[in-house]
């Protein structure tokens, strides 16, 4: 008798463990921070997927800029990649792109994604 009780104390808790884990959610709002120097640039986000045929920009807002994302895990691991673009009128066009594993490893580690890059005049003396 005193066995079945140790083994149901034991499987109870293992059993609802792995009944958590089943239904845990891989969909995640994904905090954003984007900044530029200097501001007011354009922003753009891009989930490549080939297989569902997913390559549009979606425009985001302008910098700075701080916004979440709800991002389905399970479908990034189908992604080519994950980016944000950086547009300014006089300015060259910066990207920054990540792998999927990438992407996650730094939303895991630091909670979000952030990027702040100083933008490239076009030419001498424009702002």
């Amino acid at each position: 008798m005193r066995k079945k009780s140790l083994l149901l104390n034991l499987l109870i808790p293992a059993l609802a463990g792995l009944l958590a884990a089943g239904c845990a959610s891989y969909v995640q709002d994904v905090p954003f921070t984007v900044n530029s120097e200097p501001p007011g640039s354009f922003v753009l986000l891009q989930t490549k997927i080939p297989a569902q045929n997913l390559y549009d920009w979606v425009y985001m807002g302008t910098t700075p800029l701080s916004f979440e994302r709800e991002m389905d895990f399970r479908q990034l691991r189908q992604a080519e990649s994950i980016s944000l673009r950086m547009l300014k009128e006089g300015y060259f066009e910066q990207v920054k792109t990540w792998s999927p594993e990438d992407f996650y490893e730094l939303y895991d580690d630091e909670g979000g994604i952030s990027w702040d890059p100083h933008l490239v005049p076009m030419a001498a003396g424009q702002d």
